[in-house]
């Protein structure tokens, strides 16, 4: 059976939460989470909510560095 990898379309310009980013990274959400405390993925706090957002200039750069 052949498979094919589709691309992955990660907007630059876009927010990701932690389980989006964990999608397009083909990780888990405890893996994402691992990446941001050792400084491998950059994450930042958004203020309406609190929560954790990873840019997609972000994911592009963890995606060359996971693959």
């Amino acid at each position: 059976m052949i498979t094919t990898v589709l691309p992955i379309e990660v907007r630059v310009d876009a927010l990701y939460n932690i389980s989006q980013a964990a999608r397009l990274l083909g990780v888990s959400r405890k893996t994402v989470y691992r990446m941001i405390e050792e400084n491998r993925l950059k994450a930042n706090l958004r203020k309406i909510d609190n929560r954790l957002v990873v840019t997609g200039q972000e994911i592009k750069k963890a995606i060359t560095c996971v693959f």
